[in-house]
């Protein structure tokens, strides 16, 4: 349906900017979510536990905050895979990274958040000590 790696930005794009149109009970929101699952799934099945740079480095999260917008229990995703527990491993393993991008950061924020776990003071410090720069464009989150 959309590139690889591109079905979280589908879902978020459907549920935050077209809801009226796509509610998520629609064949095309289902399709988005169902699209979004199978990309993890598929990457799950080259490395379990989705511990490699290309998830481990914002982008599970950001998979997390969409699953949610259709109310999936990341928790329980498909056969008992948390995927909370797997943003965790990631963020402690990639902590330098997360530390140096705030946009990483904040994906892990929101997943966190989402998912109806507690964020750290610590990080809500660091996402508003300074204003910060956010940068569009290819590569990024």
């Amino acid at each position: 349906m959309w590139p690889q790696g591109q079905s979280a930005d589908a879902v978020l794009a459907l549920g935050l900017g077209k809801m009226d149109e796509f509610n998520k009970d629609s064949c095309e929101f289902r399709l988005a979510i169902k699209s979004a699952e199978f990309d993890i799934l598929s990457a799950m099945l080259a490395n379990g536990n989705l511990n490699d740079a290309t998830w481990g480095r914002g982008v599970l999260a950001k998979y997390i905050v969409a699953l949610r917008t259709a109310c999936v229990d990341v928790a329980m995703f498909h056969n008992n895979n948390n995927l909370l527990t797997m943003l965790e491993t990631q963020y402690n393993t990639y902590k330098n990274y997360y530390d140096g991008d705030r946009r990483a950061l904040s994906w892990y924020a929101l997943a966190r958040c989402t998912a109806g776990e507690a964020v750290g003071s610590d990080i809500i410090t660091r996402l508003t000590a300074t204003p910060g720069t956010y940068s569009m464009g290819v590569g990024k989150l």
